[in-house]
């Protein structure tokens, strides 16, 4: 549940949309994994 919170945040302050089916621990596993994913969906 922690998860989604943070991804439905992130989607809210960014204006991105995080795929459901991208959401994977390699994904969400370290800041640096998390930025790279909102960042392939930002442009």
């Amino acid at each position: 549940m922690g998860i989604m919170r943070l991804i439905m945040y992130i989607e809210e302050q960014f204006g991105v949309t995080l795929p459901d089916s991208e959401i994977d621990p390699d994904n969400v596993n370290s800041f640096n994994a998390l930025e790279q994913w909102v960042l392939q969906h930002k442009s």
